[in-house]
């Protein structure tokens, strides 16, 4: 997939972050999640370290 198909599917263009819940309490978790949704985050790198 290219970038361009990827910003055709999304609407537009794509905002991402990661996302290591293994490195936080769960509390965190519902707080990092609560945020990125704020920031309307679409794309998520997750347990990179894991």
């Amino acid at each position: 997939m290219t970038a361009r198909d990827l910003t055709h599917r999304l609407g537009g263009l794509a905002f991402g972050g990661d996302c290591n819940p293994g490195q936080w309490d769960e509390p965190v978790w519902e707080q990092d999640d609560g945020l990125m949704r704020r920031a309307r985050v679409d794309q998520a790198t997750v347990g990179v370290f894991s």
